[in-house]
């Protein structure tokens, strides 16, 4: 407990202190320029962002769109990571492996997807859509090397908010690196730590960078925190292995 809440001290002191940076450091022009790239990179990537809802839940979500309000439905957020309509999302989205999952594009068109391939230990899962109708999605790359990454990096975060908010944008900075998170239900190493602005239902979304990279997907929150959420390493190579594995089934 200790711990935690020396962490939260630290985001605090680490988020005031960039804000006063932000602040005194960037002039009119700077900020414009940041402004119209955080626009265009929202553009570029909300269609490569979906929803995850499990099939015995559809008609729910239909019939009362706001029934995540009391826990009816569980929506949940993936992007798409090449052509062959793979998507990847956190293990725990689809976490009852007997289901069948439907994915929802921005535009609300639906789809069945099937499971290709589950990692429990690091909370990483891959579907694919079975029918794509023809259509060719746009797909998010991953950032080369994790020695990129530094503190106080701008991130930009987009998911569809309890599957209902689409293209939900969120923006701010990396808080630290290489969190620890160990519990009695899961045990995560080498999170990021970023204070973009996450909530329930929102596991499996990307965090952006401005080069329009995805450097980590989100997984988890502390619940009775604000702001204080984590996302797990990924990198462009570690994609194309769980890929190859999947070839390989």
């Amino acid at each position: 407990m200790k711990k935690i809440i020396l962490i939260i001290i630290l985001s605090s002191i680490i988020w005031a202190f960039s804000s006063f940076l932000f602040l005194n450091n960037f002039n009119n022009k700077n900020i414009n320029y940041l402004e119209e790239k955080i626009i265009n990179l929202s553009e570029k990537s909300s269609s490569s962002i979906v929803s995850i809802i499990e099939k015995k839940d559809l008609d729910i979500y239909k019939n009362n769109k706001y029934s995540f309000f009391n826990n009816k439905v569980w929506g949940w957020t993936g992007f798409f990571i090449n052509k062959e309509w793979i998507i990847i999302t956190n293990n725990h989205v689809v976490k009852n492996k007997n289901s069948e999952y439907i994915i929802i594009l921005n535009n609300w068109k639906e789809f069945k997807s099937k499971i290709i391939y589950s990692d429990k230990n690091k909370d990483i899962a891959f579907l694919q859509i079975i029918s794509t109708e023809g259509f060719n999605p746009l797909y998010l790359k991953f950032l080369e090397k994790k020695e990129k990454l530094k503190i106080w990096q701008f991130v930009l975060s987009i998911w569809n908010t309890m599957s209902e908010y689409n293209n939900s944008v969120s923006f701010w900075i990396i808080s630290w690196l290489n969190r620890n998170i160990e519990n009695n239900y899961i045990k995560l190493n080498n999170l990021i730590q970023t204070d973009t602005n996450i909530n329930p239902w929102n596991s499996g979304w990307p965090l952006i960078n401005l080069e329009w990279k995805v450097i980590w997907i989100n997984t988890l929150i502390i619940n009775w925190s604000q702001n204080i959420g984590f996302a797990i390493s990924l990198t462009k190579d570690e994609v194309e292995k769980y890929l190859n594995k999947i070839k390989t089934k």
